[in-house]
């Protein structure tokens, strides 16, 4: 299948996640365009040896590449000519970025969040004046997430690192349901985006896991819609 076939099957979320050190292409359209397809195969094979780091053989990593990072698999774009890696829109470069972005956040690695339309505005683009639900949608899902990402940074056990990012999938996808007929570009609405009435708080509070502590000297994880 081609490159732009298997990317328009992906859909863009009002927030997207990718690896912190690639924070700066999130700034702006611009920074985007910057981005090289040399720089998309490897960050595929940093996250695809973070994912598989025991795998050796290339067919191996390149069957797990294709399983779990899709379009993103440094093994397929290697095969893909240059030249068309280079030509990919911001939203696609965009899109590949996500993958990677989502892999190494579900792996307890740090991650860089923000919003969509922001990453593919122009450098001088301004957003929509604040109160706006649009405005109020992200801060909150961006409050919540944060706040959960933030308890399992703070624990070195392993199991209730796994145990919370377990929480996070579940609690993001019951308070935030998918959206129906929205596309990226298109504004948050109330139709579109609904914000069920669950606190991530309260959540935390009867699902956490038991026994779990944070690490010593560090400060208590408050939620904060800033």
């Amino acid at each position: 299948m081609d490159m732009r076939d298997r990317l328009q099957r992906i859909e863009l979320e009002e927030l997207i996640v990718v690896p912190e050190h690639l924070a700066r292409y999130i700034e702006n359209r611009e920074a985007l365009d910057t981005l090289e397809g040399i720089s998309l195969y490897g960050e595929g094979q940093r996250t695809l040896r973070l994912i598989a780091p025991n795998v050796y053989t290339h067919e191996e990593r390149d069957q797990i590449g294709e399983a779990v990072l899709g379009p993103a698999n440094p093994y397929y774009l290697c095969r893909i000519p240059k030249f068309q890696l280079d030509s990919l829109s911001p939203e696609d470069k965009l899109k590949i970025l996500g993958i990677l972005g989502q892999q190494e956040l579900s792996l307890g690695l740090p991650v860089a969040i923000g919003p969509t339309q922001k990453a593919l505005a122009p450098e001088d683009w301004s957003p929509a004046p604040t109160g706006g639900y649009q405005t109020a949608y992200i801060k909150e899902k961006l409050s919540d997430l944060n706040f959960l990402l933030n308890l399992r940074r703070m624990t070195d056990d392993p199991e209730h690192k796994e145990r919370i990012e377990q929480l996070r999938v579940t609690f993001m996808g019951l308070k935030y349901p998918r959206p129906v007929g929205w596309k990226c570009g298109m504004e948050v609405t109330p139709e579109t985006h609904r914000i069920l009435p669950l606190s991530v708080v309260d959540y935390w509070e009867e699902h956490k896991p038991e026994g779990y502590r944070q690490r010593d000297g560090s400060a208590p994880v408050v939620w904060n819609c800033k």
